[in-house]
């Protein structure tokens, strides 16, 4: 009986100490962020290019280097996705880590108005499977 309860209390611990950890989760919820970050400052430049060209860019290339210094890849090295003809109006976007429509975690696909908090905790933590 002795062992029993020992071993319950060892395996809430455990599970206890592995909940606190989420390092291994930070760089699916870092590069998310930094798809983000990327986005807001393309965003950022196609707004000043069309405040002084009276429309928007074409391609994003068009930005360089005035108004942005150069276009990265998204954090998980696919370039960037630009629509300007988008009825929602101008759109900007990552497709994640799976580089397909839709997704949860950091396979989401992130747009301007991506609500961080809630990409955040779709991402899995362990017991062990961060995306």
């Amino acid at each position: 009986m002795k062992i029993l309860i020992v071993l319950v209390l060892v395996a809430i611990a455990l599970f206890w100490a592995f909940s606190l950890v989420e390092e291994p989760c930070m760089p699916s919820i870092a590069r998310v962020f930094k798809g983000k970050a990327d986005i807001e400052a393309i965003a950022k430049a196609i707004d000043i290019f069309e405040q002084e060209k009276g429309n928007l860019p074409k391609e994003l290339k068009e930005l360089t280097p005035k108004y942005i210094e150069y276009i990265q890849e998204d954090p998980w090295g696919k370039r960037y996705r630009y629509s300007p003809n988008n009825e929602k109006g101008l759109l900007v976007f990552s497709l994640g880590s799976d580089d397909k429509i839709g997704g949860e975690g950091s396979a989401t696909d992130i747009y301007l108005n991506t609500e961080l908090s809630k990409v955040k905790k779709s991402i899995q933590k362990p017991w062990w499977g961060c995306n």
